[in-house]
């Protein structure tokens, strides 16, 4: 079996996942290459901070498994989420109908809206929601807001469940504005599975994508994968691309729109 790194990195995650725990003498035998090849993969990942490794084996990374709560998010980089919120605003134009998901990142997205008319914005998170309805009073910009229902996730002041996921489906909308916990060369990724079912959702019924990330996000991999990264068509990041980045959004024929 003749597998790249990237390939047998993938493999050893999903067996994680699935598992809780992988083994390095299990792995070479299931992906036919040798134990030290397996040591290797398993330390490469560990310094990406994917898993942990033990005693003959590895199991998840803790650091990354657990998002931290909203408030703490926010402080976190604020100044790049602002910068990143304000480059996705001006991605809006008059009349656009849109979707935005929770997250701190899409929250600066909210904050950032003004001088649009017309425009329809469909949303999942209760502090956007509640930061779209002052900026509409104040007359930043005109349209409607509809507020998704469901399950109430006080920790990240989010709406998620199968009830939102029913709600969206019918919906069809010009953009989708989503955040992430990491993005890797394979996939964009999230910490709540109930949450990236809905960042799925959105994606399916947008024409075009924008994933929104700071820079501590490239090369990182959270819990939960949302879609492979060929599914994305815009990335907005306060970084420009190095080299490697520039070459797989080449290869993606992903849009990067430097912050």
């Amino acid at each position: 079996m003749n597998q790249t790194s990237e390939q047998r990195r993938d493999k050893i995650l999903f067996e994680l996942r699935n598992n809780g725990k992988v083994y390095v003498v299990r792995l070479a035998e299931f992906l036919e290459v040798t134990p030290e090849t397996i040591r290797r993969d398993l330390s490469d990942m560990e310094k990406k901070q994917l898993l942990t490794r033990t005693h003959g084996g590895a199991v998840p990374f803790t650091g990354n498994l657990l998002e931290p709560i909203f408030d703490k998010k926010r402080r976190m980089e604020k100044k790049e989420k602002q910068k990143i919120g304000k480059k996705a605003a001006e991605t809006i134009k008059k009349g656009d109908t849109i979707v935005i998901d929770t997250g701190t990142t899409t929250l600066e997205l909210c904050a950032g809206i003004e001088g649009v008319a017309n425009i329809t914005i469909l949303t999942n998170s209760l502090a956007g929601a509640a930061l779209l309805t002052r900026r509409l009073e104040q007359k930043y910009f005109s349209g409607k807001i509809i507020v998704l229902g469901g399950v109430v996730n006080t920790a990240q002041h989010s709406i998620k469940g199968s009830l939102t996921a029913e709600m969206l489906a019918p919906f069809k909308v010009n953009k989708a504005y989503l955040s992430c916990g990491g993005i890797s060369e394979q996939s964009v990724s999230d910490y709540d599975i109930e949450e990236i079912n809905i960042s799925k959702i959105m994606m399916s019924i947008a024409d075009e994508n924008f994933v929104l990330a700071d820079h501590t996000k490239l090369d990182r991999q959270a819990f939960y994968t949302i879609n492979k990264l060929d599914c994305f068509d815009n990335i907005i990041c306060d970084a420009e691309p190095d080299g490697k980045w520039g070459k797989l959004c080449q290869q993606n024929q992903i849009t990067w729109i430097k912050a």
